[in-house]
């Protein structure tokens, strides 16, 4: 049986799917999803039927069945499909039966499931799928005047871009769900947020690796989102929490896109209203493109959170970030005056999370104004209302708060330790391992770098035990060699741990911590002037990023090589200019200035110097880790403030 559908010429027996002539891309189970829908077209079809009917005889979840569902209004439209809330779903376009074994054109001029006559743009669509059937000696100059006519038609007709396709992996419990049955929780919040996320109809369910769960995704956000978005096809990538505290229901997000993502909470006293905050927020951040900007480009970042908040000024999470935004690009008398707005808005509204948010915010900046005392009293309020939620997750955050005050007050290490131990406590609290892990191994090194040998060695272990008793993903082995390798007793074993972080993080995907193990072996080999070995880390990479043209520069430079110094630092230099890197450029500008001092060509010297003092404060704090080099040059500027 064949079943015209608008467009669309189906063949219920091959199972194949042709528009104008052409053979869709469509799934065997969209394809048996599609059949059961057509022969069922005047009735109401559960989720659980559907499941016996399509999977007969397959163990599989019902998030299955929300994938193909929406994979097929992806292609049908979002209307092809009706759900029914607590009921299940209908097909809803019209189509015809016909007994034609092989395909057909599209009739010309047909009516549509309405008995409306096909837009201007679909006539023309089906006017050249005719073409091709009957006409396929026309001369190329006509096929090309019809392309052109039919793309601006086309233009006219859908008059905006198709949403930007969301990969949504399984939602899971939050560990520190409270005052609630857990699976009462999940029926209530998690179906329900299931249901309308796909329903919106560029959302789309996908299931995870077999050996991964919630905690690899949300603790190595960069880890999947390749092999996902490329095998879906979509652009952004979501994984979800939902918990209760106490009365208040909230969901923990986290939103990958190609440069960045966004890791925030939405609470509020129903599932319906939390449903809807989040379906509202999620489309704003998406549909901005936001996470599409690199990272690096604080400007451009900058730009969009204005917009996105004036555009949404009752999303208190994007005028969240957009007060962090400014605290890291130095700017703490702007995240004052924001968190304030942050704090009005939240007392107005009751919501007692983002009142405690508005005054960790508040604190910080104090912190990067030297006005601690200022900054204790709104972290004693923060902490205070966190405590009563049973907020784990948050007081972590007011601990590290603590460590910027510990810093602050001349690095004294004792408050350091303390406030990291805390927040260690309050990680196992929140049953976060993967937290716990990373700031003991975070106090570890601070101890090292304080010369506090013994605690250095004591919490290296500690930060070992975590990783093994929780089978942490692989890639925190890595962290841990990193470490390792950066306090180790000798070179040799500072070598042995930095190659292991290299052999266990691939080339593959872009992991930091790769290339900062790669990176300590180039200042290694430089001080021990292995200069051949320190190359050969770049050897078989191809493509090589701004940093690691960079890298290879500074290695050029330690062996007094200058014309492969030079030659290597302006490819860092312009291809970290046009992509808006500004860090690596201003890092390649002083590296070029001292590359034509050491050469004595003052006029490429001063060209980059220029370029210093006129770019040096879209990159934060840049000045501050650089200043003995600048100073060398004969150039100095102001610092700026930091934790």
């Amino acid at each position: 049986m064949q079943y015209q559908i608008n467009d669309y010429l189906f063949n219920d027996e091959t199972l194949m799917l042709f528009k104008d002539g052409d053979v869709l891309r469509f799934r065997a189970n969209e394809a048996k999803l599609l059949v059961f829908f057509l022969k069922n077209s005047d009735k109401v079809v559960s989720k659980e039927v559907i499941l016996d009917e399509v999977w007969a005889g397959k163990v599989v979840s019902e998030q299955v069945v929300f994938q193909n569902i929406s994979h097929l209004r992806s292609l049908f439209g979002n209307s092809a499909i009706k759900t029914y809330s607590k009921k299940g779903y209908q097909w809803q376009l019209a189509f015809k039966e016909t007994l034609d074994a092989a395909p057909t054109p599209p009739p010309v001029n047909s009516p549509n499931e309405t008995g409306q006559r096909p837009s201007y743009a679909k006539r023309n669509k089906i006017k050249l799928g005719l073409s091709r059937w009957l006409f396929g000696g026309l001369v190329l100059g006509t096929v090309l005047v019809v392309s052109s006519i039919l793309f601006f038609n086309k233009a006219q007709d859908t008059g905006h871009q198709a949403a930007p396709s969301v990969s949504v992996l399984p939602i899971s419990i939050a560990t520190e769900s409270k005052n609630g049955n857990k699976n009462q929780l999940s029926k209530k919040a998690h179906s329900a947020i299931w249901q309308q996320l796909i329903d919106q109809g560029n959302y789309h369910a996908v299931s995870l690796p077999a050996d991964n769960g919630y905690a690899d995704i949300f603790s190595v956000p960069r880890k999947y989102y390749q092999d996902i978005t490329e095998a879906e096809q979509s652009d952004y990538l979501l994984a979800m929490s939902v918990g209760n505290r106490g009365s208040i229901y909230f969901v923990r997000y986290m939103l990958i896109g190609k440069q960045s993502f966004w890791h925030e909470e939405l609470e509020a006293v129903s599932t319906e209203r939390l449903n809807e905050k989040l379906i509202s927020h999620l489309n704003q951040v998406v549909q901005s493109k936001i996470l599409d900007i690199e990272v690096s480009d604080h400007i451009k970042i900058t730009e969009k959170l204005t917009a996105l908040y004036k555009k949404s000024p009752d999303d208190l999470i994007v005028l969240y970030r957009l007060i962090r935004n400014h605290s890291e690009n130095g700017e703490p008398n702007k995240a004052l005056l924001l968190a304030e707005e942050l704090l009005s808005k939240s007392l107005n509204i009751n919501n007692k999370t983002s009142e405690a948010i508005a005054y960790l915010q508040q604190a910080l900046s104090y912190i990067q104004l030297k006005q601690t005392s200022k900054a204790q009293t709104l972290l004693e309020k923060a902490k205070l209302i966190f405590i009563d939620q049973g907020n784990y997750h948050s007081l972590v955050a007011v601990d590290h708060a603590y460590v910027g005050i510990a810093f602050t007050n001349n690095f004294d290490y004792q408050e350091i330790k303390a406030a990291y131990l805390s927040a260690i406590e309050n990680s196992r609290k929140a049953q976060n391992p993967i937290q716990e892990f990373k700031d003991t191994i975070l106090l570890s090194h601070i101890a090292g770098n304080l010369h506090y040998k013994d605690d250095q060695q004591l919490y290296l272990r500690q930060a070992k035990h975590v990783l093994i008793q929780s089978q942490m993903p692989r890639e925190y082995s890595a962290v841990y060699f990193l470490y390792a390798g950066k306090h180790a007793d000798d070179s040799v074993l500072a070598e042995q741990h930095f190659r292991r972080t290299l052999d266990i993080l691939p080339e593959g995907h872009a992991w930091p911590e790769r290339e900062e193990a790669r990176e300590a072996l180039v200042k290694l080999f430089i001080t021990q002037q292995r200069f051949p070995d320190a190359v050969v880390l770049f050897e078989h990479i191809s493509g090589k990023t701004p940093a690691q043209e960079l890298s290879l520069a500074s290695i050029y430079a330690a062996s007094q090589y200058w014309f492969k110094a030079e030659e290597q630092g302006l490819l860092a230099f312009k291809a970290s200019s046009l992509n808006n890197q500004y860090r690596i450029a201003l890092n390649s500008a002083l590296l070029l200035a001292e590359i034509y001092h050491q050469q004595n060509k003052l006029e490429n010297k001063f060209y980059y110097i220029e370029f210093i003092k006129n770019n040096h404060k879209s990159e934060p704090f840049w000045v501050n880790y650089n200043a003995e080099r600048l100073s060398k040059l004969g150039i100095e500027l102001e610092r700026q403030n930091e934790l």
